[in-house]
């Protein structure tokens, strides 16, 4: 004689599936009432968010930190590699004033003359002289990102003028013949062995 139980007295078994949950992390099944994965050692449930969120918060910081580092060495690299100047005048009167010239690249230039322009008639014929200025500018290295000042000490041993055909005046006399607005120019070979000019306008007039 067996002693069975009814069928509706028998206790319904409860699959496996249900009393586990997988790690999110390295997919083994666990415990379902389990705050840390024995296998992973990661913590489950708020506590693991907390702690997943706060490493990926340290890992952004750390990417930021390290790409504001590298930026200046990456933009460097993709900038063109040239000198950039740039000139400004300075109290200018006549022939005697003071200039500065920078340089916005990221490579030298070299100055190899500097003066001024202006155009004046003689014998009825249009002429454009040209007056040599300071040579402690010449064979100036301009490097990345500085300024040089040349002056006020203009045609310091220096002949009036170069050159100016059929003009052949002392400076008192080139002086007077000065218009209204001038030029500074400035010569400088870039960093790729090519000359460049700059002329920079401004008011000569003098007294």
């Amino acid at each position: 004689m067996t002693n069975e139980i009814p069928v509706e007295q028998q206790q319904p078994q409860v699959p496996a599936q249900l009393d586990t949950q997988q790690c999110p992390y390295c997919k083994s099944d666990i415990s379902r009432e389990a705050k840390k994965c024995p296998r992973c050692r990661s913590f489950l449930g708020w506590i693991g968010r907390v702690r997943n969120a706060t490493t990926e918060l340290t890992i952004i910081s750390l990417t930021v930190s390290i790409l504001a580092l590298a930026l200046p060495s990456i933009q460097k690299s993709l900038l063109p590699q040239r000198s950039d100047i740039v000139v400004s005048v300075l109290r200018p009167y006549g022939l005697r004033f003071e200039f500065i010239v920078s340089n916005k690249g990221n490579r030298p230039a070299a100055i190899t003359e500097a003066g001024v322009e202006f155009p004046s008639t003689h014998n009825g014929k249009m002429l454009q002289n040209w007056v040599l200025l300071d040579r402690a500018a010449y064979a100036t290295l301009i490097e990345p990102e500085k300024s040089y000042r040349f002056g006020p000490e203009i045609m310091s041993g220096l002949p009036p003028q170069q050159p100016s055909p059929g003009m052949e005046t002392e400076a008192p006399t080139l002086l007077n013949l000065l218009p209204e607005n001038c030029k500074l120019k400035v010569v400088y070979i870039d960093f790729d062995g090519s000359e460049k000019v700059i002329r920079k306008p401004y008011r000569c007039a003098a007294g």
